[in-house]
């Protein structure tokens, strides 16, 4: 399921967010989620190399009880 396509907007677009915590029972939707949000816009690429901001894998896999 993921997040839905406005929110992601949000959160792509919101000026003052710099990290984001992203927590995931379901692999598929956080692949889709992560590239949808970290993928850069044409407008920000040039900013993003200065930024040096991207994706950092953060897994509790081991942790989880199902």
């Amino acid at each position: 399921m993921g997040l839905h396509p406005t929110l992601i907007k949000a959160l792509r677009t919101h000026a003052r967010l710099r990290r984001l915590v992203y927590i995931s029972c379901n692999p598929e939707s956080l692949v889709a989620n992560a590239i949808e949000l970290c993928t850069p816009s044409l407008k920000k690429v040039e900013k993003r190399k200065k930024d040096n901001r991207g994706w950092r894998n953060m897994s509790s896999a081991g942790l989880a009880r199902h």
